[in-house]
């Protein structure tokens, strides 16, 4: 049987089965992934003709799409150093970047990693783009971003209106999850948290946020801005808690006049734990200072205020039973009440702690500075009066290293779990004064590798700070304090030159891979690259 070939549009000679005819001309049928195997191709059960403009090749997804607004065309290659090769993509929100060409055009590039070896580009940090090595100084190549005053007013001092789209951003994300977490992550068991990253200077680009369920807000306390993540739990929070350090590290700065705070949730909201939680945190506290700079307990002048106080152990507990059972509940989480409310009793909200929604010195939740008894070194308000469910740790000196933040997480987390796991039983027998070293044996026993470096990260710091009160330093000094690692190598946090800032962004957010693979869209890698 004779095969019937025919002459397609482009001159082509064809089997007839093989074409599409449309409008007096024979068309060749391509592979959709296949880029120029075809003059026509089928999408969605439709034949389009490559010649018009209804269809182009996404260079992303390697395939031909339908055209619309989100298709761009920019750079998809490079022929060599200088002159760029064009193809159509939907950017990639956290890949894709905008790039300064040496004729002083802007294009975007489809992926960072095109550029990565390319000596003629340097990422610029304060415009989040990559630019000609002639169309820019050194000195602005590694300018940190600016924070204007617009920028601070038209942000929020509350994230309660970011949530939820910075939740839907993180959930569509997908992480690569670094062995060393997967292997502690679970010793956290159901607990959720939430960071707080107090900044002087610059500003993460929002492609790089998006992923990483970080929040920008606006802070009075501070000079910068302060960025507050999403409630975060398990593997994926504590990879997004690593990625969220790198990103403040290479383009943020902090002071003296920074913390980092921490809130613990998915815990009981009654007044047994509550109370056997106080109890622990009064019991605890000294050896919590001990950790810390001394000025975080005396504050001596260098902050405004003291916003991390310890807490009045001795007026608190002189007050409260030894042993507390369900017969002299009420009357011991009335001291603990009043004392969170400046001295509003209970009764007045309602006869159960479910009525209590709000906190008399901030009825409306937006002026949560009114509330002087948040600013203790730990913050039992967002439990008691707020109904989140979270407590907040505020002692921390700031630091954007991962491992300092990761062991920080699981020593509080030990806490929370400890009086979570024996809240019944310690106030029952008035064994409520458990130090660091045995809620953390408790806790993490079966995880002996974390255990271990937990305990040295708490005597690490216990060793430097000592030290330094010795030496008069009330502030400490958090960058000589060496942890053990938790979360990958070690690697130098400060003075990232252009190139290495480059480097930094491929090993966060892009495939050190050229991005011709097929690959998940929605996924950021953490693969160490070389600084």
């Amino acid at each position: 049987m004779d095969i019937k070939v025919v002459t397609t549009i482009s001159g082509e000679l064809v089997p007839r089965e093989e074409c599409r005819y449309i409008k007096g001309n024979f068309y060749k049928i391509g592979d959709p992934n296949i880029k120029d195997s075809g003059d026509c191709y089928k999408i969605n059960d439709r034949y389009y003709r490559a010649s018009t403009s209804y269809i182009v090749f996404d260079e992303y997804k390697k395939e031909y799409v339908i055209n619309n607004d989100t298709i761009k065309e920019g750079i998809i290659d490079f022929s060599d150093e200088e002159n760029p090769v064009l193809g159509f993509f939907v950017p990639h929100r956290v890949y894709s970047v905008d790039i300064l060409l040496l004729n002083g055009t802007h294009k975007t590039l489809m992926h960072s990693s095109l550029v990565k070896d390319n000596l003629n580009y340097r990422y610029c940090k304060s415009a989040d783009s990559f630019v000609h090595i002639t169309q820019v100084t050194a000195r602005q190549i590694n300018e940190f971003p600016r924070v204007s005053l617009d920028d601070r007013y038209s942000l929020q001092y509350n994230c309660d209106s970011y949530i939820g789209a910075a939740s839907k951003k993180f959930d569509a994300t997908d992480l690569i999850i670094d062995k060393s977490i997967s292997s502690f992550a679970p010793s956290l068991k159901d607990l959720t948290f939430g960071w707080e990253y107090e900044t002087t200077h610059g500003k993460v680009p929002a492609r790089l946020v998006d992923g990483l369920g970080l929040m920008p807000l606006r802070d009075g306390s501070i000079g910068g801005l302060e960025y507050a993540s999403i409630p975060l739990q398990g593997e994926k929070g504590m990879q997004a808690t690593k990625l969220a350090c790198k990103a403040l590290s290479s383009f943020t700065k902090y002071d003296d006049n920074c913390s980092l705070h921490l809130h613990v949730g998915n815990i009981p909201r009654n007044k047994k734990f509550l109370v056997a939680l106080l109890k622990v945190l009064c019991n605890v506290q000294e050896e919590m200072y001990s950790l810390f700079p001394i000025f975080k307990q005396y504050n001596f002048g260098v902050k405004r205020k003291n916003y991390t106080k310890p807490l009045p152990a001795l007026r608190l507990l002189s007050k409260m039973d030894d042993k507390i059972d369900d017969s002299n509940i009420d009357k011991n989480f009335d001291v603990l009440f009043e004392f969170l409310s400046m001295g509003i009793p209970l009764n007045s909200f309602g006869s159960t702690l479910e009525e209590v929604t709000h906190h008399p010195s901030d009825p409306r939740g937006t002026s949560k500075w009114n509330i002087r008894s948040r600013y203790y070194y730990v913050n039992l308000i967002p439990i008691v009066f707020g109904n989140k469910q979270t407590v907040e740790f505020r002692i921390h000196t700031p630091t954007d290293n991962s491992d300092k933040v990761l062991l920080y997480l699981f020593m509080c987390g030990g806490i929370v779990n400890y009086v979570k796991d024996n809240y019944n039983g310690m106030l029952k027998t008035g064994e409520c004064s458990p130090s660091l070293a045995d809620m953390m044996f408790s806790v993490y026993r079966d995880n002996s590798a974390l255990c271990d470096k937990v305990t040295r990260y708490i005597e690490n710091r216990r060793g430097n700070t000592y030290e330094q009160n010795c030496l008069g330093n009330i502030k400490g000094a958090e960058n000589e304090i060496r942890v053990p690692s938790i979360s990958g190598p070690e690697r130098k946090r400060r003075g990232h030159s252009s190139s290495e800032s480059a480097r930094l962004l491929d090993s966060l957010y892009g495939s050190v891979q050229p991005p011709t693979v097929r690959a998940s869209r929605e996924t950021i890698s953490s693969d160490p690259v070389s600084w």
